[in-house]
Order: structure tokens, then C-alpha cells, then sequence
């Protein structure tokens, strides 16, 4: 007699967490190595098609490989030795560019105190002077200073107005939830509309 055939059990729930973590925890521990052969695969993709042009202009494989290669890295070397020295040039030229925005800032406070900008300020000056000479000390039309106060419990209901439409669903018991429980909500409202 055969035994009867038995259907694969499936997976629960914690061996599905517990095998994701460990590819996580995997791919964590691992970039050192998988990080370079992600690039290199990478690189791979974007120069298949250049060996294979040379390919067909008769160039052996081999050949056609380190030929790519050799002008990949070519030109990323030309490329960070060219953003290199434009680093490099723009480090020894900063104190003269230090000294150009001196110059400038002094330039822009002469103006303010010697041209159009330092008399339109005296100008300013003397009028709002002679504003508040003119001004009686009694001005029935001088702002009167206010304090604001805040009732305490405002805030509060702020927050129970606000809240109040996120909330109803919670406080009100649906139909089938038990009678004991479903006297707890009042037709007036939740508690918190008070």
C-alpha cells in the first residue's frame, strides 16, 4: 500500500521575515564585495556595444576588451585629473578672491556713506524727526499698546475641533459590537465635542 501523497507545506509568516532579515543582513555585510560587481557589471553593460563594433571590424575579442577598456578608463582618468587641477587652481586663487569681496563690501559702505544712499538715509532721518516733533504728546490717534491673552482651555478646544472628525469613528460602537460596550458612546457626540 502506497502512502497517500502529501501536499509541501507552506511557508508561515516568521520563516518569511526570517529569510527576508537574512537577505537584508546579507546584502549588508556583503557590499564590500557586491558594491565593485554592481560597477563592473555596470561598466560591462556600456561597453559591450563598443567591443562588439570592433568585433565586427575584425579585431579579436581580447583585443577589442582591453582596447575598451583601456579608453574607459582613459577617459575617467583625463576626467578627474582635468576637475583635479581646476580644484586645485581655484584653492591658490582664494585669497586673491577673498581680497576682490573685501574690496567690494568696503565699495558698497563708501556709497552708503558718502553718495545718493547716504543722503537719502540723512533724508529719512530728518523727516522722521520732525514727524515726531510734530506729533502732541496726547495724540488721540497714537496707538494704544494691547496684550494679548490666550484662554487656556482655547487651545484644547482647538484641538478637539480639529481632531474631532478623526476621532468620531472611534468613540460611536457599530452594530455588532456588544450591547454593554455600545451604551459607553452617546447619539450627542463623542466626549470630546463636549
Amino acid at each position: 500500500m502506497e502512502p497517500a501523497a502529501t501536499r509541501p507545506a507552506r511557508p508561515s509568516a516568521a520563516s518569511a521575515i526570517v529569510v527576508g532579515a537574512g537577505i537584508v543582513a546579507a546584502l549588508y555585510l556583503g557590499r564590500t564585495v557586491l558594491i565593485p560587481v554592481a560597477l563592473a557589471l555596470l561598466l560591462t553593460l556600456l561597453m559591450t556595444p563598443l567591443v562588439r563594433l570592433l568585433q565586427r571590424l575584425r579585431l579579436p575579442l581580447v583585443a577589442a576588451a582591453l582596447l575598451v577598456g583601456v579608453l574607459a578608463y582613459g577617459t575617467l582618468g583625463t576626467a578627474a585629473w582635468a576637475i583635479g587641477s581646476q580644484a586645485l587652481a581655484l584653492v591658490g586663487e582664494l585669497p586673491r578672491y577673498r581680497e576682490n569681496i573685501r574690496a567690494k563690501i568696503a565699495d558698497v559702505r563708501r556709497l552708503g556713506r558718502d553718495g545718493a544712499l547716504g543722503e537719502l538715509k540723512e533724508t529719512v532721518e530728518q523727516a522722521t524727526e520732525a514727524i515726531e516733533e510734530t506729533r502732541p504728546a496726547d495724540d488721540p490717534n497714537a496707538p494704544v499698546p494691547v496684550e494679548v491673552r490666550q484662554d487656556p482651555a482655547a487651545q484644547l478646544r482647538a484641538l478637539s475641533s480639529s481632531l474631532g472628525g478623526w476621532l468620531s469613528p472611534v468613540s460611536t460602537a457599530p452594530p455588532w459590537w456588544p450591547s454593554s460596550c455600545r451604551s459607553c458612546s452617546s447619539s450627542a457626540g463623542p466626549w470630546w465635542t463636549g
